[in-house]
């Protein structure tokens, strides 16, 4: 989990207007459950949440940000970036600031 002092020094690096975007390749998995994490999980992800993946939504929800690859139903070969025999999994996340989701009608606020 980032630290507080983390936190607070990248929410103050931008004001409420602006428009915030991480992205890329966070290595964890945050599964499909968006058990706690509702406003910042669409509910939409792939497999089974792992410890990074629980670091990357507690980033993602102090920052009141939202997982954008969650939001929507995508068939599995196109939600699936990674495959070895018979392991598959999704690792590429954006993260956006949870207020643009009210251009998105029906998506989690």
């Amino acid at each position: 989990m980032p630290t507080k002092s983390f936190r607070s020094s990248t929410v103050n690096i931008y004001k409420q207007n602006e428009m915030v975007v991480f992205a890329g390749d966070m290595n964890g998995h945050i599964g499909s459950s968006n058990v706690g994490y509702d406003g910042t999980h669409g509910g939409f992800g792939y497999g089974s949440r792992n410890a990074d993946g629980s670091k990357i939504l507690e980033f993602a929800d102090g920052l009141n940000l939202v997982i954008c690859n969650t939001l929507f139903t995508k068939q599995e070969a196109k939600l699936v970036t990674y495959v070895a025999g018979p392991v598959k999994s999704t690792h590429t996340h954006t993260h956006t600031h949870n207020r643009l989701t009210a251009f998105c009608p029906g998506l989690p606020r």
